[in-house]
């Protein structure tokens, strides 16, 4: 076998065998399953399995919460701003959002899919108009 490969496998091993210990000393406890010569490990912490609510999915959630409300924050500004100026251009609602003209685009096809606005003329001369329900 050549250097390079024994070098590497070598680290591997080294690497692997941190984790473990880093695992033990943490107090989590490893179960070891060895399916068609392959080892896998699972990490539990108590004994419980970690499952659909962990650590790194509830972080996941909170994200997606705080993206929820900002998007309806940007798309509050940016009905505010229409209904203030209905010929309110791309390029200001994107400097009054603090978003990306894409960003704004997206918001703006939402508001269209959702019929919250309109697009009223051609895209040079027309104007937006906000859909009363």
């Amino acid at each position: 076998m050549p250097a390079r490969v024994e070098a590497t496998l070598l680290i591997e091993d080294l690497v692997k065998q941190q984790e473990r210990e880093t695992i033990q000393k943490s107090g989590l406890k490893t179960e070891s399953n060895q399916k068609s010569g392959l080892e896998t490990e699972n990490h539990t912490e108590s004994g419980l399995n970690s499952g659909p609510e962990t650590e790194s999915n509830q972080k996941s959630d909170q994200k997606s919460d705080q993206k929820t409300e900002s998007n309806q924050k940007s798309d509050q500004k940016i009905l505010e701003a229409i209904s203030k100026n209905s010929v309110i251009t791309i390029k200001d609602l994107q400097e009054l959002t603090g978003l990306s003209e894409s960003g704004v685009k997206k918001i703006i096809r939402n508001l269209r899919a959702d019929n919250q606005i309109r697009r009223v003329g051609p895209d040079k001369g027309g104007h937006w108009e906000i859909v009363r329900p």
